[in-house]
């Protein structure tokens, strides 16, 4: 099972802010979320994730924010700790191995 906090209010806050964001059940029991954000949203993840890249070239190119496909995606065990995982994601937060948020770009 997986440690990653529920934190609705972060995804409440995505969401009002103009984000849509799409859910799907996965195999193997988890969750996707697939965020959708308007040009200059989806703009701030081209930079999150160059940031990440010029701060960490260990991890160039790992997509952390954005897939091959230009999409922001994430998952895991339960529908609301995917929805908290994606809203932190589109902040330019990355839930760490602890399952707290951090900033893995400064």
């Amino acid at each position: 099972m997986s440690k990653t906090i529920v934190d609705m209010a972060k995804a409440t806050q995505v969401l009002d802010s103009g984000w849509t964001f799409r859910l799907y059940r996965g195999g193997m029991g988890s969750y996707i979320v697939i965020a959708e954000g308007n040009e200059k949203q989806m703009e701030r993840m081209v930079q999150h994730q160059a940031k990440f890249d010029i701060d960490n070239p260990d991890l160039a190119g790992v997509p952390l924010f954005m897939d091959e496909d230009g999409e922001c995606v994430t998952d895991d065990f339960t529908p609301e700790q995917a929805l908290t995982r994606a809203a932190y994601k589109v902040h330019g937060e990355i839930l760490g191995s602890d399952e707290s948020p951090e900033v893995p770009h400064g």
